[in-house]
Order: structure tokens, then C-alpha cells, then sequence
């Protein structure tokens, strides 16, 4: 039978401006199992608000804005796919529109995962390149920056991967969590030279460990923590425009618990102030403001795409 969703029962990570207390699986040994999405309540409806890149539900088409009516496990026939650690799947009952009285299901297979590669998975899924006004603008997801892990494959994308040779660049912080060091910033440092190495008989091979072409930084009301504090030396240092919705403002040094029920406490342990400025409870304002309407967008994302825009139009 479908059941309406409990709230947070679907949630891999904080959506929207809620409080530091999130409802997870309960913690199991190998990691805990996902199907790939955010979940957000507005009022008393259920919302997808984010798809992970990648993911079971995005290769079974789940797309962001989509109200979750019910929601069901189901076991899997297989034993074999029981005994390799995907247990069940997950039937879900969506309405696309608000004109749509019956709805769509949808079975998705749940997986096993460790947040970090997880998360991981999803940034390298994410990058891609478009097309935008004769540009080729680069756009890279990071749900997560709180490790160099994050950090080491961005500069492996960007200097060296399939984003290398785009005109310009959206990096995307939305969703996910916080945490990010401010010297990542490093990686868009326009100062930093470029070396041209000739050997003997060799072609020169030209190397800079920096992106230096325009880039844009989107963000939104659930950009948090460490990322508020890169979306505000952006700002500070014109480095490039930031888009989207004003973040979160939730800036103060946190401690994480796991509670006996799965549940995920998050304690504020210290104050923090960035350049002398506090950004708890006022957050970061975004250069070029672009709301996000959720409810029922049927995947569309016009922040996305004035960041694109903007990228685009910085790259000619």
C-alpha cells in the first residue's frame, strides 16, 4: 500500500531554510540506502526539490517540483541483488501538475551508499557543457564542499577534464551541504601565471592550475555554512557574479549527532564572522536575484538558466 511520506523519510540532505534537525535512515554499517533525492515540505505537501545527478531516481525520470503523494517500499525479487546490498525499491506516487488527478508511479531501486561517495558521484555526474549564444559554458554541481576530496576532483574537471576547454563556467552550490575552506579559492585566481614547458624534442605543453576564464556562482536559500562563506568572497572580491536566491545564513561552527532513532542533531559549538561581517541569520544577497518557484516546475530551473546567461554574455 502507499503511504503519504513521513516527513524527511525521503531526504538525503537539508533542502530549503528548515532548522539544523534533519529525519535520515538510520545509520547501517556500509552506509545507508537512498533512492537520490531532496525532499521539502511546503505546508503540508511533499515536494521533490532536488535529483542528485546520476541517480536511481534521476534514470527513472523523477524530476524536481513533482509533489510526492505516497510513497512505498517494495521488496526485490532478486536474492542476488538482496545479497549485494540493494534491499529494496522505492514505489512512488507523483503529480506532475496540480491539473493531474490520478498521478504517476514510479519504482525506483534504492542503493547503497557512503554520503561522501555519493556525493562525490553526483558532482561528476553533473558536469557537463552547453551550448549558450555560440559559448561553451561549463556548469559543475557541488552538493557538497567539505572535504579536499570535492576539491581535488573540481580542479580535476575544470583543468584537466571535460569542462577544461569551455569559455566559461557555473559553478553551482545549491542544496547539499555545508562545509567548504576558503582556500579553494584559490582555484580562480586570476594572478596565477601560466608555466609553458619545451623540452628537447618535445612540444610545448602549457600549464595553469588556475580557472581564469569568466565564472559564475549560483546559489539559493538552502546554500549554507562554508559555501555562504565562498558566495560572499565572490562578492567581496569580484571574482565573478553570484545568482540565484539569498543563502541560508546559517554560518556558526556546528557539531553533528547521530541520534539512537537516525535522526541527525545539528549544535551550533561556535560564532563565526567572515571579514568582520556576520552572515548568521542575514545570509549572502545574491548580484542577480532569480526566485525559484518549486511546486510543480516539472524540472524547470530559471535560476540555472540566468546563470547559463550570465555566463554566456561574461564569455563574449
Amino acid at each position: 500500500m502507499l503511504r503519504r511520506p513521513e516527513r524527511g523519510r525521503l531526504t538525503t540532505g537539508p533542502a530549503g531554510p528548515e532548522p539544523e534537525f534533519y529525519r535520515h535512515p538510520a545509520p547501517e554499517p556500509g552506509g545507508n540506502t537512498t533512492i537520490g533525492i531532496v525532499a521539502t515540505e511546503i505546508g503540508t505537501e511533499t515536494f521533490v526539490a532536488d535529483v542528485f545527478d546520476g541517480s536511481p531516481a534521476a534514470a527513472a525520470g523523477v524530476r524536481t517540483g513533482e509533489r510526492i503523494l505516497a510513497a512505498a517500499d517494495l521488496p526485490l525479487n532478486s536474492q542476488d541483488q538482496v545479497a549485494a546490498g540493494v534491499p529494496r525499491a522505492e514505489r512512488l506516487l507523483l503529480q506532475e501538475s496540480q491539473d493531474d488527478d490520478g498521478g504517476r508511479v514510479v519504482d525506483v531501486q534504492r542503493v547503497r551508499v557512503q554520503p561522501e561517495e555519493h556525493y562525490l558521484a553526483a558532482q561528476r555526474a553533473s558536469a557537463k557543457v552547453v551550448e549558450r549564444d555560440g559559448q561553451r559554458v561549463a556548469y559543475v554541481h557541488l552538493r557538497s564542499w567539505a572535504s579536499k576530496r570535492y576539491q581535488d576532483l573540481l580542479e580535476e574537471q575544470l583543468l584537466e577534464g571535460q569542462l577544461a576547454g569551455a569559455d566559461a563556467l557555473v559553478v553551482d552550490l545549491r542544496g547539499g551541504w555545508g562545509g567548504a575552506d576558503p582556500g579553494y579559492l584559490a582555484l580562480f585566481d586570476a594572478r596565477a601565471p601560466e608555466l609553458a614547458l619545451t623540452g628537447r624534442d618535445e612540444p610545448t605543453t602549457r600549464m595553469r592550475r588556475a580557472w581564469t576564464k569568466p565564472v559564475v556562482l549560483l546559489v539559493d536559500r538552502s546554500t549554507r555554512s562554508g559555501k555562504e562563506v565562498i558566495a560572499h568572497a565572490f562578492k567581496r572580491h569580484r571574482i565573478g557574479p553570484v545568482v540565484g536566491e539569498r543563502t541560508a545564513g546559517a554560518v556558526l561552527g556546528g557539531q553533528p549527532f547521530v541520534l539512537r532513532d537516525g535522526s541527525l542533531l545539528m549544535l551550533a559549538t561556535a560564532d563565526v564572522l567572515v571579514d568582520g561581517e556576520r552572515l548568521e541569520g542575514v545570509g549572502v544577497e545574491p548580484d542577480l536575484v532569480v526566485p525559484r518557484v518549486l511546486p510543480y516546475s516539472a524540472g524547470r530551473d530559471p535560476q540555472l538558466e540566468a546563470a547559463l546567461d550570465e555566463a554566456a554574455k561574461r564569455a563574449q
